[in-house]
């Protein structure tokens, strides 16, 4: 059996991407190339590591056994590049719910690139449910949520306290209204919304604070994306619950207010997440420092 790194490499692309097409673009190969240096490792391995989903390439019970220990294989050799001068091919895949990325990618990608001007950084971003998704079947190496997370394979710490907002726009009743007395959350019986999409902590949070008055709601608009939900507010009788995050410019420069709440506590843990299996490199050590240091 002669299995290679560069099988290994393109075994790893085709995991994370779930395409062929995507795994060439990623490692400047062919298809062709792709689809052949993956045949032969399955050859030599004498397994199958994927199911083929139409055009998706979806890892099958022996993929999910091989990932773990190729992206070990793959560290170690890069390590061993690192410590004898070669820079080696250094990639860091992070996942992260909207508002997280939005938040702290920008200065994130900055401190990485400071540190290794030559790495390769991918960004997977969704709500909290598919960021765990996309870790569990190994596509990233760290995820930044919103949301609680218990699955045994996967180790949660808190790192940080994220404020939640009821905003409106400035002339809306509710704003003037809670500006002389804060709401009860009663007094929002009937009010019409734009929620954030099933599966994200935003909503999750919401839906727990306010379940005694929930049925009230009328829900006029899910959407998946923050940028959106505000500008649907802004110009609107409609009210929204989102972080301070991605609310702060809107209120700085009056184009949202604050619906002012009184015994509501709407507040969330930012949960750092890693998969307990995985192998962690510098550069991935460098960024969970960094994270952890981090107070947006």
């Amino acid at each position: 059996m002669n299995v290679t790194l560069k099988q290994l490499r393109i075994f790893v692309a085709v995991a994370r991407r779930e395409h062929v097409s995507h795994a060439a673009a990623e490692m400047s190969l062919s298809q062709s190339a792709v689809s052949m240096a993956l045949a032969a490792l399955e050859e030599q391995l004498g397994a199958t590591l994927f199911d083929r989903v139409g055009k998706r390439m979806v890892m099958n019970q022996q993929g999910n056994w091989l990932l773990p220990r190729a992206q070990y294989v793959l560290a170690q050799v890069e390590a061993i590049a690192g410590e004898f001068g070669s820079s080696g091919r250094k990639m860091c895949a992070i996942g992260a719910s909207t508002t997280i990325a939005d938040a702290l990618f920008p200065s994130m990608s900055m401190h990485l690139y400071s540190v290794c001007p030559d790495l390769e950084l991918y960004l997977e971003t969704g709500n909290s449910s598919v960021i765990i998704d996309h870790l569990l079947a190994r596509r990233i190496e760290i995820g930044l949520v919103e949301g609680v997370c218990q699955h045994p394979r996967i180790l949660a710490r808190p790192w940080f306290t994220d404020q939640l907002l009821i905003v409106a726009h400035p002339a809306h009743p509710l704003v003037l209204q809670s500006q002389e007395t804060p709401l009860s959350v009663q007094q929002l019986s009937h009010s019409r919304w734009v929620m954030r999409e099933e599966g994200s902590g935003t909503r999750a949070i919401f839906e727990h604070v306010f379940r005694t008055v929930l049925a009230s709601f009328h829900i006029v608009a899910t959407l998946k994306h923050v940028p959106s939900i505000k500008q649907l507010v802004a110009s609107g009788d409609m009210l929204a619950c989102l972080s301070a995050l991605t609310v702060a410019g809107e209120i700085a420069r009056g184009e949202l207010k604050v619906v002012h709440m009184r015994d509501v506590q709407l507040e969330r843990q930012f949960f750092l997440l890693q998969h307990r299996q995985a192998f962690y490199s510098e550069i991935h050590t460098e960024l969970l420092q960094w994270i952890v240091q981090q107070r947006m």
